[in-house]
Parts: C-alpha cells; sequence; structure tokens
C-alpha cells in the first residue's frame, strides 16, 4: 500500500561535533534526505567556519520518499528508509571524501510505510519501524553492511509506529506509537504510548517487556533516552508537552518522574539531547497557518530529570509547514557541540548556525543557507577520521 503524502515537519535540525585542535585529521559529512527528488544530498563540513560544501557525486539515489537516515557507530554504512517503496537503501561510505556507494544488494525490504531506522550502539543490529503494517522489522548488520532480517521479525507494536530509539547500553529499544494521524488543521487528542523492548544480545530479537507499552501524551513523535540511560523523554505533539520518564537499567521500564509532563513549544515533533546530557533541544512545528517552527533550548536536572527551558531558547522561524495527510515524524537530531543544521522542507534549504552551549545563542554562518534536494526531510551526521 502507498501513501502520496506525508506530514512532515519542515524543519529539521542536526547538531555536529565540534572540532578539538589536536583532531585535524577529522571530517564531518553531513546527509540529507530530499523526500521530492528522491535522493540524499552530501557536504563536507569546515568544522572551523561551519561552511558546507557538497561533495563530489552528490545527490545520490535513494528509493521513492526517502524519510530517515542513520549510520552504523563507526560511520562505516549510511541506511535510508524509502516511506514509498518500503526498502531501505544501504551505502557504504568513503571515509576520505564522504562519498556513497550504493551496496550490492541494496534495497533491502521493510514493512508497510517505513518510518525510522535507528542502530544500536554496537554496529550490529538495525531497527526500522514500519508507520502502515505497525510492527518493527530488525536486521543484522553484516561485516559488508548487508542487512539479514533477523529470525521472528517483524514485531508487533502499537499504532502508528513513527520513530525509534536505542539505549545507549544497547540493551532496550523505545518505539513511538504516536496513536493516529497528526494535520496542522485539527488538534488531535488521540492518546499515544511507548512500546519497549529487551535486545537479545545474541541475534538482535526484540522482546515486549513487562509494563510495555508505557502511557505518553497526545500524539507522541519522538523519544530520546539520556546518555547515560538515566532517563527518557517524549514529546507529544497532540498536548504541548514532553512526557518525562525514569528508565529501569536492569529492565528497560519507564517511571514517569514528578513535574511530568512538562509544557513545550507548540506541536512538539522532535527531542534530543547533547553528548553530555546537559541540554535538551525540543524541535516545533508551530501551528497550522504561520511560518513559526521553532527550537526550544531545556536544561536537564541531573538528579530528577526534569526539564527547565532556559532563559536564552533557540527560537527562529525556518520555513514554511506543508500539511499532509497522514502523521509521520521525520526529524533527526544527532550529538551537537558546536554547529547547528536545519532543513527547511518547503524551501529546499539549508541554514547553518553556530551554537553558543553555554546561552543557546544561534549565530548564522557565513553562506548560509545552503541548497538541497526538493523537500528535504531528514537529516544525518558523521564524523570520519
Amino acid at each position: 500500500m502507498k501513501f502520496g503524502k506525508l506530514f512532515c515537519v519542515a524543519t529539521v535540525v542536526v547538531l555536529a561535533c565540534s572540532l578539538c585542535a589536536a583532531q585535524t585529521t577529522e571530517r564531518q559529512f553531513v546527509y540529507v534526505a530530499n523526500s521530492g527528488s528522491n535522493d540524499i544530498s552530501a557536504y563536507l563540513v569546515d568544522l572551523s567556519t561551519g561552511i558546507l560544501k557538497e561533495i563530489h557525486g552528490s545527490p545520490f539515489v535513494v528509493g521513492e520518499r526517502p524519510s530517515w537516515i542513520a549510520s552504523d557507530p563507526a560511520g562505516r554504512y549510511v541506511y535510508v528508509t524509502n516511506s514509498n517503496s518500503d526498502n531501505i537503501s544501504a551505502y557504504t561510505v568513503a571515509s576520505a571524501t564522504g562519498g556513497l556507494t550504493q551496496i550490492s544488494s541494496s534495497p533491502f525490504k521493510a514493512g508497510e510505510r517505513p518510518s525510522s531506522i535507528a542502530v544500536d550502539p554496537t554496529g550490529r543490529f538495525a531497527y526500522v519501524t514500519n508507520l502502515a503494517s505497525k510492527n518493527v522489522s530488525a536486521y543484522t548488520i553484516s561485516p559488508n553492511g548487508v542487512l539479514v532480517e533477523v529470525i521472528g521479525s517483524p514485531f508487533k507494536a502499537g499504532d502508528y509506529p513513527n520513530s525509534i530509539t536505542i539505549s545507549p547500553s544497547g540493551k532496550f529499544a523505545y518505539v513511538v506509537n504516536q496513536g493516529g494521524a497528526i494535520t496542522l488543521l485539527s488538534k488531535p487528542t488521540v492518546k499515544g504510548n511507548i512500546s519497549a523492548y529487551s535486545i537479545n544480545s545474541a541475534n538482535g530479537a526484540l522482546v515486549e517487556i513487562p509494563g510495555s507499552p508505557f502511557t505518553a501524551g497526545d500524539n507522541p513523535t519522538s523519544i530520546a533516552v539520556l546518555p547515560s540511560g538515566k532517563f527518557a523523554y517524549v514529546t507529544n505533539s497532540g498536548s504541548d508537552d514532553i512526557s518525562v520518564f525514569r528508565t529501569n537499567p536492569d529492565n528497560g521500564g519507564l517511571t514517569a518522574v514528578i513535574g511530568s509532563p512538562v509544557k513545550s513549544p507548540t506541536r512538539p515533533a522532535l527531542i534530543r539531547t547533547d553528548s553530555v546530557g546537559r541540554l535538551a533541544y525540543v524541535v516545533g512545528r508551530g501551528s497550522a497557518l504561520a511560518d513559526n517552527g521553532h527550537v526550544g533550548a531545556y536544561r536537564i536536572d541531573s538528579v530528577t530529570g526534569n526539564l527547565t527551558q532556559t532563559a536564552d531558547e533557540l527560537r527562529f522561524n525556518p520555513g514554511k509547514f506543508v500539511t499532509f495527510d497522514w502523521g509521520h515524524e521525520l526529524a533527526s537530531i544527532t550529538t551537537s557541540n558546536k554547529y547547528i543544521f536545519v532543513v527547511d522542507f518547503s524551501s529546499n534549504r539549508l541554514p547553518v548556525y553556530e551554537i553558543d552551549s553555554a546561552a543557546g545563542r544561534l549565530t548564522e554562518v557565513s553562506g548560509s543557507p545552503f541548497k538541497t534536494g526538493t523537500s528535504p526531510t531528514a537529516v544525518w551526521t558523521i564524523t570520519s577520521k
């Protein structure tokens, strides 16, 4: 079953790692999935200025309506979910140039309407949420990057499973079940939840843990787990808030903390934390008629897990939103210390900002915004040494 449209947040923010002075050979590559032109734009980042240079061979062809990008932890392989062709494109990454070469047996079959993809911290397993078939496809990653579906896959999820996150320990997987379609013209009130699974370290199979699914707010869209694994955060697009959970390190269970949920910007679509678990960034969709997408910065209480919005929140209007008829969360944020990359769906551009991590202020870099393909929807960064 194919769907010609998606509901897409117009902004996708990716945070890129900063360069230490001694790491003179480090390279940062940025990859943008373009859902309209069915390709990936690839860039080399000047780590001292944030300026992007499109690399040779870019854009690279993918499947129909790419929705998400991920890589293995070593940055050797890139994987792209293709929502309308129900498969996953896989590529090897040239460490010197960032160029992509499609793996010979790619693309690999997924379920109906694959949305997001995540790779476990060991780089051995990959997991894909399938919106229409309401399940999760699981794969082992071969030494050459080939995906081999795990025995027992796909594994059952809830309604509209739109994003997946693996715990830093690699022991648990969390799937956000949106519960129903989101549109910009109506306020959804469907309660969603989080399916939680233990991961079999030998074969990658998923087993739903006791107590799962765990209740979230209205139409949840994304989940982030702190690098410590101690707390998890869920954006609820329908109720304009963030659910905060304490995680059980033994069984992966989620327990809401006192003070949860926390109020957020309008229609929060995505949450990610920085590499040290000190700050969280929340991408908001904004309202139906206004050009007001935004990013809010929150300080994380390391003891309670609660969020406090910073005085200098990251707020800007990166572009107009486009209404689609199927709920789908496409934003992706990777760990950041220095630069923020903002994919603007409506104007086919990639604004780049330098971030003051202490105050949360943004300064646009020279030459920004940079051109992408048509209707960019997701972004990913890889660091090569």
